[in-house]
């Protein structure tokens, strides 16, 4: 009997958490007691599977509005994450795979003039590290009649580390 053997994708997953989204309709777990100010105006925490939060904070705590937002975003997430993936891609025409790495609704959401950011990292399926500084950020905004789609996607930054 043969033993089974590992795609690249599920050894990728076991060594490094977090930077292979999981199959099927992913959630975002977390717990905003785990975090603390990061002294740039940001409450900093880490949801499960190691995405990096931002939110605004005050007086060292998130604020009311921020927490609610990530509530939304949370219940949105599989969704929000394709359409943050889907304009990451319409600007390379390299395949590979799209990790989430973290979702900031504080000071640079706020630079960008957005109500909050995805920043994506891509791995080359040809395996180079062509796009190893290269920081992918899709800026959302919430939609004026969120019954039909709560947030949109109208911009990309791309930012080289």
């Amino acid at each position: 009997m043969e033993p089974e053997s590992l795609s690249d994708e599920s050894i990728e997953a076991q060594c490094f958490p977090g930077t292979i989204p999981p199959a099927g309709p992913a959630s975002l777990q977390y717990r905003i007691a785990d975090g603390r100010p990061d002294g740039a105006g940001n409450y900093f925490f880490n949801a499960v599977g190691g995405i990096e939060i931002l939110l605004p904070e005050s007086n060292g705590q998130p604020t009311d509005d921020a927490v609610n937002l990530l509530s939304l975003v949370a219940e949105h997430f599989e969704d929000t994450r394709k359409a943050a993936i889907r304009l990451a891609k319409s600007f390379t025409r390299d395949a590979g795979n799209w990790s989430l790495d973290s979702i900031d609704m504080g000071a640079a959401a706020v630079a960008d003039r957005c109500d909050f950011q995805i920043h994506l990292s891509l791995t080359p399926d040809d395996g180079s590290d062509s796009y190893g500084y290269t920081d992918f950020v899709a800026c959302f905004r919430r939609h004026e009649r969120p019954e039909r789609e709560p947030f949109s996607a109208f911009k990309l930054v791309i930012e080289f580390l």
